[in-house]
């Protein structure tokens, strides 16, 4: 039988220090919770917003939204943040709320084991030290780690191979023929931002996104001081946000039969047909399924570089890697 921890405090350990992570954190000690300790992997706090540096990097969710309701900013620069504004927000909060002295960096789980007589559990980390908790909660992501698909030869590769989860930026793409291997939400940021560097740029695309502008602009010094002021604005525009999106638009466009699918798949057509000259290119730019079926990106320059005469699209599928580059099944 487990022991009884009636009328103590409970002991939790905090797996992460990402948003997870930290939003646990601070609603514990509002509920004047103090005894849990936050365990990190690396030196500093921000999960895949500390590991994710590739050019470009920013969210696809406006930052009046993706932040946390009781820690509203209004103070975004743009309407959606890039990398580094959305990591210093973070610490900003876990500064704010006093997390730092719960943190434990450079502290990366090795086991955590349940001990059935004591009903608590021992968090093990890779250096060796043990410690007892009641409760443990998982704050790990999955976008720190990157997947790589099993592509015959990938590691024969004789020039630099990286994973845009792990940037290298040692590395110039100055004037060097580049090959990006996928085109998904993370590969329409960084592209526009290397295209203009690289001699030629080849992008290897499995299958097309439907991808819809997200205007982003700045937002001005008199929209930060009115939300300043009268902060339920802030609120109210957070909420006209999820509204638009998850309350309304997205509901009524994923219906088989919805009038605002085909609408929005016209627009996104139109998109294209706007930004990128050549009517072969813009064709298989064009998904073959319906919008919603998969993810819905979002990108104000990624035609721009689709457009551009150094950026070449292979949709044949690649049968190996060898020293001298990727060679497909054609």
């Amino acid at each position: 039988m487990a022991a009884s921890t009636k009328g103590t405090a409970r002991r939790i350990a905090i797996i992460g220090s990402g948003f997870s992570g930290l939003c646990l954190g601070i609603h514990l000690k509002k509920t004047g919770r103090n005894e849990f300790t936050i365990f990190e992997k690396a030196d500093r706090i921000g999960g895949t917003w500390r590991d994710n540096t590739y050019p470009g990097a920013e969210c696809d969710i406006p930052s009046a939204l993706y932040s946390f309701s009781f820690e509203r900013n209004p103070n975004w620069t743009y309407k959606w943040s890039e990398q580094e504004e959305i990591l210093a927000y973070m610490e900003f909060c876990a500064k704010k709320h006093d997390l730092y002295p719960h943190i434990q960096f450079n502290k990366r789980i090795a086991a955590v084991s349940f001990l059935d007589d004591s009903g608590t559990w021992i968090v093990e980390t890779e250096d060796g030290s043990t410690s007892e908790f009641d409760a443990v909660v998982s704050g790990v992501g999955q976008l720190h780690k990157p997947w790589r698909p099993s592509i015959e030869g990938a590691d024969s590769f004789a020039g630099a191979s990286f994973h845009s989860a792990q940037w290298d930026h040692d590395v110039s793409l100055e004037g060097k023929k580049v090959c990006c291997i996928g085109n998904g939400a993370s590969a329409i940021q960084f592209l526009p931002q290397i295209a203009p560097k690289c001699e030629t740029l080849t992008v290897f695309q499995r299958s097309a996104n439907w991808i819809v502008p997200k205007n982003d602009r700045e937002y001005t010094q008199f929209e930060k001081r009115l939300v300043t002021l009268i902060p339920p604005l802030l609120l109210l525009y957070r909420f006209y946000i999820w509204f638009r999106g998850e309350g309304m638009l997205f509901p009524l466009m994923f219906r088989k039969t919805g009038w605002l699918r085909k609408k929005s798949e016209q627009m996104a057509k139109e998109y294209i047909a706007e930004k990128v000259r050549d009517p072969e290119r813009r064709k298989i730019l064009v998904p073959d399924y319906p919008m919603g079926a998969k993810r819905i990106l979002f990108s104000d320059d990624i035609y721009d570089a689709y457009d551009r005469d150094n950026l070449l699209i292979e949709t044949n599928p690649i049968e190996k890697i060898v020293p001298e580059g990727v060679v497909t099944r054609d």
